[in-house]
């Protein structure tokens, strides 16, 4: 008896050797496979270091046809060592952080069409890099769930990239957070997601950072909801096709203090001219900031204008500006 088990002992230790032979075989196999693919797949000439790098960064889970197709074109944009182990490096951090690569990847393609220089398309690429950790690390105040909190990270950081200032990014995330105190989860996510979006959207079209800052931290201050604050985004998109982006966002910013909504902030003074829009209901009369110039009455409502003077009143008919 003790025989047969000594040799059934002996039988399970030779399978197990024989397992783990075969699986260091399959691993020594497809990495010496995938080092002749680099050696193949990168320019006969490549620095040793290059290549090195190049499967340092396939081994942390990089796509290969991608970093494969990046070193080429670094090489072929003289790219020296350093530069391409740096921009590799990123890649690496990115993918290992939950932060997205594409977006350095394009920075770089960007950067070589253009025939920017290396060293300003590496830094390009850690500016990416940074901004996205920034982004990516409030949206996560927000949610858990990795699709909310990519969808949050991507429009926070395009906002970023679009003028809005980390400062006050940061000064908006805190009252969102204020808020969300007393909302659910969904609800606080939402609110967040217009919140950069709008953020996103009306520095892109060249208004300052305080300027877009005052109109959250307004509408936030007012209880704008999720709702709300897509309405005004959408509003105002709408408005600055026709008028001065800069001025739009002040009077918006005003009416909203005021407590009269964002519709009524909606006009714009460019020069000494300003058009005022009435708001619909009962007679009455408003004020909105502006020039003075032809207003055009709601029905009943009153009419405001950007710039720097009285807005103008409705009564149902053609308003005036004062």
């Amino acid at each position: 008896m003790k025989i047969f088990t000594l040799r059934m002992h002996k039988s399970r230790n030779t399978a197990w050797c024989a397992a783990l032979a075969a699986a260091l075989f399959v691993v020594l196999f497809a990495t010496a496979a995938q080092c002749d693919e680099i050696e193949d797949s990168l320019p006969p000439n490549s620095p040793e270091a290059v290549k090195a790098s190049t499967r340092q960064a396939i081994q942390n889970g990089l796509v290969q046809e991608n970093v494969v197709k990046l070193t080429r074109a670094m090489l072929q944009s003289k790219f020296n060592e350093q530069q391409i182990q740096l921009s590799h490096a990123l890649m690496i951090e990115a993918k290992n952080s939950g932060l997205p690569v594409q977006p350095l990847m394009n920075k770089a393609f960007e950067g070589m069409a253009k025939n920017v220089s290396p060293p300003l398309i590496v830094g390009a690429m850690e500016t990416v890099q940074s901004r996205n950790a920034f982004a990516y690390q409030r949206a996560a105040r927000f949610s858990k769930n990795k699709s909310h909190t990519a969808n949050l990270g991507r429009a926070l950081s395009s906002g970023l990239a679009a003028g809005f200032s980390k400062e006050d990014a940061d000064k908006i995330t805190k009252m969102l957070q204020h808020r969300a105190k007393s909302m659910k989860t969904d609800q606080a996510y939402s609110l967040a997601l217009e919140c950069f979006k709008t953020a996103r959207d009306i520095s892109r079209l060249g208004v300052s950072s305080q300027s877009v800052t005052n109109m959250l931290a307004g509408a936030l201050n007012k209880g704008f909801n999720h709702q709300n604050m897509h309405a005004m985004r959408n509003s105002f998109m709408a408005q600055a096709r026709q008028s001065q982006p800069q001025n739009l966002a002040r009077s918006y910013s005003a009416a909203i203090q005021k407590g009269k909504g964002f519709q009524e902030g909606r006009g714009d003074g460019e020069g000494s001219g300003g058009a005022g829009h009435g708001a619909s209901g009962s007679s009455g009369s408003g004020s909105g900031p502006g020039g003075s110039g032809p207003g055009s009455g709601g029905s009943g409502g009153s009419g405001g204008s950007a710039g720097g003077g009285p807005g103008g009143s409705g009564s149902g008919g053609p308003g005036s500006n004062q």
